[in-house]
Parts: C-alpha cells; structure tokens; sequence
C-alpha cells in the first residue's frame, strides 16, 4: 500500500529506573497531527501497577490490582475509577500434562459485556476459545462461539474449526460451524519455519521473508612466537 503520513505512527520507548522504574512509550503520526504519551508505572516486585495516557482529550489513569485465590492469579484493571478488564489465569495438571486456562472479562461502565476464555497447553499453544456475550435477563455469560484449534507436526496450527452458537445461548440447534485449513510452504533452512501460508477455503496467503544471522566465523589466531 502506498504511505499515508497522517495514518502511520511510530512509537518510542524509553526507560526510568530512577525512583520507581517507569516505562515510556510516545506514539507520534509522521505527520505530527497526532501524539500520545502512555507512561506504565511498575512497583518494587516488577508487576505493572498503573497506567497514565495522556492525548489532546486530555489524562486517563488505569490502575492494577493483583488477587490470588487457590490456583487462580487475577488482574484486574480500573479506568479513571472503571473496572475495565479482568483476566483470571487458573493451571490445571492432568494426566497428558498441564493447561493453563486465561478468562479475560471486558465491562463497559463497571457492568460486564464480554468474555473469552483461552486454555493453552504446555507450549503455549492455544486449544480452545471460547467467548460469551453478557446476558443481562440472566445476568450470567453466555457462550457465543466457540473456536478449536488443531496443529501439524511441526507445531502450526492446521486447521481451526468455529462453532456460532445459536443466539448465544451454546445449544446445537441452529449452530453453524466455519472451518479454516492451513497450508505451508517451509523455507528448508532446518528450523522449522514458513515463507508462505495459504488458508481455504477463502484461498487468502500470507507470504513473509526471513533472514538468518550467520556469525562471522572465526579466524585462526596466529602463534605470535617464531618458529
């Protein structure tokens, strides 16, 4: 696509580790109509406590609250005094190893109106999606769909079926399901890496460029005493 300097914006990164370590981020369009300023604050554990935008509408603050129950670790995130965003991690071991299971909640003005639900494996890879719609009559979630994953031997993901639940309320009846298959061409460089990726039945391709570093090699240093 061509260049658009007032739609492309570059962000900048610097860092405070005087007094409480303090993380900056500036997010500048190359045309400089519009900047941003995201200062992250962390505490003396290193976890991320709060954060301060400031933009021409003017400063939002979020704060970062951390609760530990069981086997179960939540962040919870408030805006100017708003419970934004919640996500719960829960880990599981069983007998084909261990899941470790993300619920991350959105609300909207302090009342909830979304979720998705992530259970990933060992390897980080994710298994299953499910997200749910806020049913205010029952004031409980709903699932809405429901994304599974397989993958190929070398650990891609293969094919990704979706199932779109009948007005959100998860039963079979009236249900449809989207399945997307994944094709690779590898680069034959030994690790395991794709240059193109086909996905039916849409026929769409990502194709990407990679390149290796290869260290210098070494010289043999000469014996600095004569023969």
């Amino acid at each position: 696509g061509k260049f658009d300097a007032q739609t492309s914006i570059a962000h900048f990164y610097s860092r405070d580790t005087a007094a409480r370590p303090r993380l900056l981020e500036r997010i500048v369009s190359y045309d400089r109509s519009f900047q941003e300023q995201v200062a992250y604050y962390f505490g003396d554990s290193g976890r991320l406590e709060r954060i301060v935008r400031t933009d021409a509408e003017g400063v939002d603050e979020t704060s970062v609250e951390y609760a530990v129950f069981k086997n179960e670790a939540t962040r919870s995130f408030t805006k100017n005094g708003e419970l934004q965003k919640s996500i719960r991690t829960s880990q599981v071991q069983g007998e084909q190893g261990g899941t470790t299971t993300q619920l991350v909640k959105e609300y909207l003005r302090g009342s909830p109106v979304k979720a998705v639900e992530s259970p990933l494996d060992e390897q980080g890879k994710l298994l299953r999606e499910v997200t749910f719609a806020y049913d205010a009559e029952k004031k409980s979630f709903v699932p809405a769909s429901t994304r599974e994953v397989s993958y190929n031997d070398q650990g891609l993901p293969e094919t990704e079926t979706t199932t779109i639940h009948a007005q959100g309320k998860g039963g079979s009846k009236g249900e449809r399901k989207e399945i997307r298959n994944y094709v690779y061409q590898m680069d034959g460089s030994g690790y395991g890496n794709w240059v193109r990726q086909v996905v039916t039945p849409e026929n769409s391709f990502v194709v990407r460029q990679i390149a290796y570093y290869k260290p210098p090699a070494e010289v043999a240093q000469k014996d600095s005493l004569n023969d």
